[in-house]
């Protein structure tokens, strides 16, 4: 009589201890997801408020130049993370997803980069594609401009190293992509296998028959994203550099050229020394983007 009440009881504990289990992951999660919001906000704001700083007017207090950078450039962070966020539907729908997500994403990138450059709140746009950058302005009298990207030919080539040029997914995502012919690349002592490789603005993925290949594009298009993020930097130098360059150097990066200096490869190799692959601070906020799912750090 008493094992016709134990095996319901066992069922009942079971499914307890599950519920709790996974509602602890989502707890974890959601820290995780709030952690990288706050990086997300803070970091615009900190280079949107010292940006405005440096190229506010001189009659423009300098507490007041930041305080403006910061909060619009907070706003654009959290369009920057919420850009991010859409990769997952990258691996999880369709690679058609990468175009949402970049606009969002070079929505609130711009958002911060007009505030660190002191200028009207919402006033000019700009979208990275593939080797040029697209700049275009609310103001009637500021023309669409296309900047080539000087060193986009050298990424594209150390991309090409491993893979073919795929063209179809390249049209469907927006950035350049190649396959290499296995599913994983190459292997990395105390990281294991490589199955995909982010060369700033272009990438390299394994095998397309491999059935992770969708999450393999959405995880280096969030490492795509980072690398322009830093290039918001060009904020803090661009004006004391007009001080060393003459008039026509300034006219052709004005009109033809866009500085796209590496920012980030210092701060990845600088994440990079970490023992543990997602203790770097790039690698998990790609990996927890991509995936939508608790991220062990350890």
């Amino acid at each position: 009589m008493a094992l016709c009440y134990l095996y319901p009881m066992k069922l009942f504990l079971s499914i307890l201890l599950v519920s709790f289990l996974i509602s602890d992951i989502c707890a974890q999660k959601g820290a995780q997801k709030a952690e990288l919001l706050a990086y997300n906000v803070i970091f615009s704001g900190v280079t949107s408020g010292i940006g405005s700083m440096i190229n506010a007017p001189k009659n423009v207090k300098k507490g007041k130049a930041f305080l403006t950078g910061f909060w619009q450039g907070g706003i654009g962070g959290i369009l920057k993370f919420s850009g991010k966020e859409l990769t997952y539907q990258v691996g999880r729908n369709s690679l058609y997803y990468a175009w949402p997500a970049r606009i969002v994403h070079a929505a609130g990138l711009s958002i911060v980069e007009n505030a660190a450059y002191h200028r009207p709140f919402l006033e000019n746009w700009h979208l990275y594609l593939g080797i040029v950058r697209m700049d275009f302005s609310v103001k009637k009298d500021n023309p669409m401009r296309w900047r080539f990207l000087p060193l986009s030919p050298y990424n594209i080539y150390r991309a090409s190293l491993y893979g073919k040029f795929d063209l179809g997914k390249t049209l469907q995502t927006g950035s350049i992509i190649f396959h290499h012919r296995e599913s994983v690349l190459f292997d990395v002592p105390g990281v294991g296998s490589v199955a995909g490789l982010s060369s700033y603005n272009a990438m390299v993925v394994g095998n397309e028959n491999y059935e992770l290949h969708p999450y393999f594009i959405a995880h280096e298009l969030v490492h795509e994203f980072q690398y322009y993020e830093y290039m918001t930097l060009n904020a803090w130098i661009s004006k004391p550099a007009e001080k060393f360059v003459g008039s026509k150097v300034k006219n052709i990066f004005s009109k033809y050229l866009y500085a796209d200096v590496p920012y980030f490869w210092g701060f990845y190799e600088w994440q990079r020394q970490k023992k543990v692959k997602y203790q770097n601070f790039f690698e998990f906020e790609a990996e927890s983007s991509a995936t939508n799912t608790y991220i062990n750090r350890r």
